[in-house]
């Protein structure tokens, strides 16, 4: 029998069986995070309210939409005074455990008020497991259908040389 026979033969018999027990061994997923599944926090829990000129504004439809390995949109409506209320919202991926990943968290938070679109929160991270700063934010967002579209800068509690950049009409 030739070498190369002997050599596909090794292969098939004891090199591949063993190759995929340790593919298909939860031990092996984890220590090679290729088949492992982590928790990604797309959003934290979003508390706002909206005015126009101070006064609440009601019925205004609030759409928050997350990108991350896909894309979700949920829509909620303001009450009598104005506010509105998203849950926390999470994911289980695989994508943080793949080599050379440069996925990108997005956040957009958009209010529709008659006809027009107000950019309530626009914010894009690399970090899926949520953020000091990011969710006081959005936990308390203040938004006046009058005030101008601007960039925020926060300092992040997590890395003090850096910011958290957020574009909104919201004050906090």
């Amino acid at each position: 029998m030739s070498s190369k026979h002997t050599g596909i033969r090794l292969w098939l018999h004891i090199i591949a069986p063993v190759f995929l027990m340790l593919l298909a061994s939860e031990g092996s997923a984890d220590m090679f995070g290729w088949f492992k599944r982590y928790d990604v926090l797309l959003s934290p829990e979003v508390q706002g309210r909206i005015t126009l000129a101070g006064a609440p504004v009601e019925h205004v439809k609030v759409f928050r939409e997350t990108t991350y390995d896909g894309h979700t949109l949920e829509s909620v409506t303001t009450d009598g005074d104005g506010r509105f209320f998203f849950p926390v919202r999470t994911t289980r991926s695989s994508t943080p455990g793949k080599p050379f990943d440069e996925q990108r968290l997005r956040q957009v938070l958009v209010a529709e008020y008659q006809g027009q679109d107000y950019l309530l929160w626009y914010y894009v991270t690399a970090r899926l497991s949520g953020e000091v700063v990011i969710n006081e934010k959005l936990r308390s967002l203040s938004c006046d259908l009058n005030d101008e579209e601007i960039s925020h800068h926060f300092t992040m509690v997590e890395n003090p040389d850096f910011t958290h950049n957020i574009s909104s009409i919201c004050r906090w």
